[in-house]
């Protein structure tokens, strides 16, 4: 019988929530994936804990997980070794943490089968020293674009699996919309809401929804919103989030390589999961060409994509979203689109068909 242990850094905020896209990505697939063959996530937080959630059995080992700079980088070798030990497939969530490699290492020491999959982001630890080659069985991409920046060719052991919403909590809604745009994300200055604000039609509301990251960015942010119909949120719990999608006019988000400070980020968007979670609400989407956001939107299909830092055409498909009959096409395009391509239980059988196991 196969039996899957996904292995992550973290999971939850200090609010015991998924703390991030990397980490909700972890979530749902092991949750998911434990509907077709026993699943078990094991993460490392501040406190220990033991749950079900459906038929994923999950397990927090609780400690203060620090390196020498400071950074979450967890390692319980025991609690590890444990862990591999009673699994048959293992799926380490980012690739230079510690953790990873040491799991890779045991599971081919007990002839288990290991593969990663990286989310971006990432710390300066020792596990960026341990050379990987070899080590694990698979690296499994979110992405088209993943794939390339990671330097990965294509090959028997690179598997692209994208990545899924769960279509049945975000879906559409029965109200109509208003005549505002939404952004959800990090409040950072490669995710380019500085642009957003100054593209922003005339009259056109948005919602910003995100945690403060960058202090001096968000104070910059608040000052060119003075005077526009510009509201933040930093709040919002899941039902509230599914609620704002389906109000919304379109779901923006604006990655950028290069932002205001000049400041270069070669990989600003994996994938774009808040993307996924407006179109399975029913909601089109505008993106920028960045990252591996393309690979998700159909440009005028399922909503647009525009060159990043491109003000005057980020505001023009931004108002031409403001008639009803396109934004209902196209919001209608972008919930048939996840359901075919991007729902989690697919995801799962791809990461399954990549380990060689039956799910």
């Amino acid at each position: 019988m196969t039996r899957v242990l996904h292995l992550a850094p973290a999971l939850f905020d200090d609010a015991g929530r998924p703390a991030g896209g990397g980490e909700r990505y972890a979530f749902e697939l092991a949750r998911h994936m434990a509907d077709r063959c026993p699943t078990r996530l094991v993460a490392f937080g501040p406190e220990d804990r033991r749950d079900r959630v459906g038929a994923m059995a999950l397990r927090v080992y609780g400690g203060e997980w620090r390196n020498g700079r400071r950074q979450h980088d967890p390692l319980d070798l025991r609690a590890i070794a444990r862990e591999v030990r009673a699994a048959s497939i293992v799926h380490c969530h980012q690739r230079n943490y510690r953790m990873s490699k040491f799991a890779a290492l045991v599971a081919q020491s007990l002839g288990r089968r290991a593969f990663v999959t990286d989310h971006g982001g990432g710390i300066w630890g020792p596990g960026v020293w341990v050379p990987d080659r070899g080590l694990f069985d698979g690296h499994l991409f979110v992405s088209e674009f993943s794939r390339r920046s990671n330097g990965a060719p294509r090959g028997a052991r690179t598997t692209v699996v994208y990545g899924g919403v769960d279509h049945h909590r975000f879906s559409p809604g029965e109200g109509g919309r208003g005549d505002s745009a939404l952004f959800v994300g990090r409040l950072m200055p490669h995710k380019g809401v500085d642009v957003l604000i100054e593209a922003l039609p005339d009259g056109m509301g948005l919602d910003v929804v995100g945690a403060v990251v960058d202090e001096r960015y968000y104070g910059e942010l608040r000052a060119l919103a003075a005077g526009r119909p510009v509201r933040f949120h930093h709040d919002w719990d899941d039902s509230r989030l599914v609620e704002g999608y389906r109000t919304a006019r379109c779901a923006v988000l604006p990655s950028l390589y290069v932002d205001r400070y000049g400041r270069r980020t070669p990989v600003p968007e994996l994938l774009g999961q808040t993307l996924l979670e407006s179109m399975a609400c029913g909601t089109p989407v505008v993106c920028s060409d960045a990252g591996g956001m393309p690979e998700v939107v159909q440009d005028g299909v399922s909503g647009f994509v525009v060159p990043a830092n491109d003000r005057a055409r980020l505001r023009e498909r931004l108002s031409q979203l403001r008639a009803d009959e396109l934004a209902e096409r196209m919001g209608a395009a972008a919930r048939a689109h996840v359901e075919r391509h991007f729902t989690w239980s697919a995801t799962a059988q791809r990461c399954l068909l990549a380990y060689g196991a039956r799910g």
